[in-house]
């Protein structure tokens, strides 16, 4: 797998690999991370660039806000105390 390139965006980090005949598009997000396999044989690099990657940008939005949403229930309460460490000597 090798990183073919990588795009800047205000929100994401978005890095295109190419893997063998697929194309695969990481979104990273904070500690969050989307990814998508793409056939090389069913659309051109410049395809997926110019057309497929605009629209999914909109929708991976969308999923990173229920990502975020279920990644926070599965967080445990926070106090003061538990963020305190022991003390080593």
């Amino acid at each position: 797998m090798r990183i073919i390139q990588k795009i800047n965006h205000p929100t994401y980090s978005i890095t295109i690999f190419q893997a063998g005949s697929r194309y695969i598009v990481q979104f990273e997000n904070g500690d969050l991370t989307q990814s998508y396999r793409y056939q090389s044989t069913d659309r051109s690099f410049e395809d997926l660039i110019s057309d497929t990657l605009p629209s999914l940008t909109e929708l991976v939005g969308e999923v990173f806000g229920s990502m975020r949403s279920n990644y926070r229930q599965t967080m445990p309460e926070s106090t003061s105390d538990e963020t305190q460490f022991d003390e080593i000597i």
